[in-house]
């Protein structure tokens, strides 16, 4: 914070440096397409340099991103009107590596893993994509959304359970 009181730009230069990679894989998680994925992150990097004058400890500015990251992915997922559903089956939702590999695949199986993540409320696709692909913890989420630790373990639970049974109920249309 103590660059950003002094060079405002060259602060900013090392935030985008810095968290660029990691929020853009974190949008594009959720909304998939390269283009709308861009368009999100630029407007959260907006929104940072715009309001980065109201972070007080340089330590909050991770969660402070990703919140930005969040309600702007939210705003975007709710003025887009067309949504993915797609039939699934075959994940083994215990093992983060296989979800991880068939999401970021072009088969069928990612296709339809990732359209079961979709068909989350936007709340707990939030909640499962930064603990189970971002790696963050409750704690880290809870700062990141403002929500308690006991709800965020029940969200993501919850979360896990439905496209369990997305998965057990939509067969594949091999």
């Amino acid at each position: 914070m103590e660059l950003f009181a002094r060079d405002r730009q060259k602060a900013f230069q090392a935030l985008v440096g810095l968290y660029a990679r990691p929020l853009y894989g974190y949008i594009r998680r959720m909304l998939v397409d390269h283009d709308d994925t861009d368009d999100v992150l630029q407007n959260t990097l907006i929104k940072a340099w715009e309001n980065m004058g109201s972070l007080k400890q340089s330590a909050a500015l991770p969660a402070w991103l990703y919140r930005i990251a969040t309600h702007e992915t939210m705003d975007f997922l709710s003025e887009r009107a067309r949504r993915q559903h797609v039939p699934l089956d075959g994940v083994d939702l215990a093992d983060p590596q296989e979800i991880e590999q068939a999401v970021e695949s072009d088969d069928t199986l990612g296709a339809r893993t990732l359209a079961a993540i979709q068909s989350l409320p936007k709340v707990q696709q939030a909640v499962f994509t930064m603990k189970h692909f971002e790696g963050l913890k409750y704690r880290e989420i809870s700062q990141i959304t403002g929500t308690s630790e006991g709800a965020l373990k029940a969200s993501y639970h919850i979360a896990l359970e439905k496209i369990k049974a997305f998965l057990r109920e939509k067969p594949s249309n091999d």
